[in-house]
């Protein structure tokens, strides 16, 4: 079977995935500056879920079980996966180890698909994905910072770019391009529900490459397709904004 190039594609993902992860092979949790902030939010939310909560907002584990609106502050739905884990019984560092191999398979496959949509090979998907996955900086990020929020959102950035390349080359007026908006929309929800810094800087990315294609902009296809995108983002992020905006307040 592995005649098949298609299939010597995913042998070669699953081994990037399996060197990528090799920290996590360890009988410790490497620590890493925000460790402890990230694993209480997990716990955080997993108390939160099991006190009724949803979707978790305070969450009860804080300030000496006071609780703490940890949750308004920084999105965490990415973090249910963790906080499920640890509810059916798996231990801490089992379940944060599970998260960080999730990350790293969810980064691998969305820069492979990115990359391989942008420059229509493959095998440039591929190399793509491996620069990608074992930058130093998201390695740094992911293992010595130990920020989940800040990796999460890197995991969407190829996404985002793959959307933003697509918007502002391909015929918007193509049946094949007609969706291009929920892909852009769909990048952004993820890094504002991940992290709030990164999204404000992919979005002031996403302006300057508008401005700079301006002559794209005066066509009636890209300004109906901008005008979707918008929508669907505030639809997807209405409750979280809702929520911010009544604590805030």
């Amino acid at each position: 079977r592995l005649k098949n190039k298609s299939n010597w594609t995913y042998v070669a993902l699953a081994l990037l995935w399996l060197l990528v992860s090799l920290p996590l092979f360890l009988n410790y949790c490497m620590e890493g500056t925000e460790l402890q902030y990230h694993l209480l939010r997990m716990e955080g939310l997993k108390d939160g879920l099991l006190s009724g909560q949803f979707p978790v907002r305070i969450q009860p584990n804080w300030m000496g079980g006071a609780g703490y609106a940890v949750s308004i502050f920084e999105g965490d739905a990415f973090l249910l996966f963790p906080a499920l884990l640890r509810m059916v019984g798996l231990p801490v560092q089992t379940t944060y180890s599970l998260t960080i191999a999730m990350l790293n398979l969810t980064a691998l496959l969305i820069a492979y698909n990115s990359f391989k949509g942008i420059f229509k090979d493959p095998v440039i998907g591929l190399i793509g994905s491996l620069l990608y996955v074992f930058a130093p900086y998201r390695l740094d990020t992911l293992y010595a910072k130990a920020d989940l929020g800040e990796s999460i959102a890197i995991c969407f950035l190829p996404m985002l770019m793959y959307g933003c390349y697509r918007f502002l080359t391909q015929d918007l007026k193509k049946p094949e391009n007609k969706y291009i908006w929920a892909h852009i929309a769909l990048g952004l929800s993820a890094l504002f529900q991940a992290h709030l810094t990164i999204f404000e800087i992919a979005v002031f990315w996403f302006a300057l490459l508008c401005v700079l294609s301006w002559r794209k902009l005066f066509n009636k296809e890209t300004v109906y397709q901008l005008s979707k995108l918008a929508c669907a983002f505030l639809v997807l992020k209405s409750n979280f904004l809702r929520d911010t905006t009544t604590f805030l307040t």
